[in-house]
């Protein structure tokens, strides 16, 4: 992966981790375990062993936003990939929260760059309307800036 510097692993999110198994009692967003809880030994085994099939969007950055929410803000960015426009969080790990390096990797989401971002889709229990799965983000990979066709930074090498 010349050119992409990883963002964002799940396995090195301990926080979002916890948080998810925390709240993973029967509610609103709680997801089937068919496969486990997220960040457990047997999600990992299951996308390991294809069981869970996982997903890959590369594309570019177009927007950088932050939706008001009350009490907080919560950071999110618009990928465009063949033409479809997603909204994802805006997700780092790997560094200590307030350090330099977590700023740093927070700041590599600007539009224009070119990324990948792999995900699972795991069915919700209580279905909502018009939403039968959630997407969980395995890993976010950010590169250089790209035109707006999405040409990858290092596909002309």
């Amino acid at each position: 992966m010349k050119g992409l510097r990883e963002v964002y692993d799940l396995r090195e999110d301990p926080r979002f981790i916890a948080g998810q198994q925390r709240t993973a009692s029967p509610g609103l967003l709680d997801v089937v375990r068919e496969h486990g809880a997220i960040g457990s030994l047997a999600l990992w085994r299951a996308i390991a062993d294809e069981r869970i099939p996982v997903h890959t969007l590369e594309g570019r950055i177009s927007r950088v936003f932050s939706l008001g929410l009350p009490g907080s803000d919560w950071p999110e960015f618009e990928l465009e990939s063949d033409g479809d426009r997603t909204s994802w969080t805006r997700r780092v790990s790997g560094a200590e929260p307030g350090s330099r390096e977590q700023v740093e990797r927070f700041h590599m989401y600007e539009v224009g760059r070119f990324v990948r971002l792999r995900y699972v889709r795991m069915r919700l229990n209580t279905p909502l309307p018009g939403k039968e799965f959630i997407q969980t983000v395995l890993e976010v990979w950010i590169g250089g800036r790209v035109d707006r066709g999405g040409v990858h930074p290092t596909s002309r090498e």
